[in-house]
């Protein structure tokens, strides 16, 4: 279902432009840039440089840090004034994201080339060399079995 939303006149208009693009380019869609969100937390697109936002659906997750992104809207019913997020555009250069995998034993993350854990001052970084370097105000270790140490070489204070 879609909500119905009063648009100005100067939306509808770019919205034509932006549906008569889509008829042009054969496939229906065009690029957009996500604005963030807006009443009952909708997700909000600008369709072209110094226009309004207006409200569209989505088939990605998106966060409020990724307003500002380029992202390709398509149209349900082919109207311009029901976009839908269909895909967010990525530079050549993007970096992979990283990989996780929860399979309910275990949680897997991977990354390329380093993962941060932090909270406050603490930290846990494991790097491509892998390094595990560990910070804290406070660091305790604690073992009901043995509690080792194992190293080429082990430095305590």
């Amino acid at each position: 279902m879609h909500d119905e939303v009063e648009l100005d006149s100067a939306t509808r208009e770019v919205l034509a432009d932006v549906a008569h693009w889509a008829r042009l380019a054969g496939g229906g869609v065009a690029q957009a840039t996500f604005a963030g969100f807006g009443e009952a937390e909708r997700f909000l697109v600008v369709l072209g440089e110094g226009r309004a936002a207006v409200p569209a659906l989505s088939t990605v997750g998106l966060a409020a840090s990724d307003a500002g992104c380029r992202v390709v809207v398509a149209f349900e019913g082919s109207d311009p004034a029901r976009p839908v997020i269909v895909g967010r555009l990525q530079g050549a250069m993007a970096a992979l994201p990283p990989v996780c995998v929860v399979d309910g034993e275990r949680v897997q993350i991977q990354a390329r080339r380093q993962i941060e854990l932090r909270c406050g001052d603490a930290s846990i970084v494991l790097t491509e060399a892998g390094k595990v370097l560990i910070k804290g105000n406070f660091v305790l270790s604690r073992s009901r079995g043995a509690n080792k140490i194992k190293g080429a070489h082990v430095d305590i204070n």
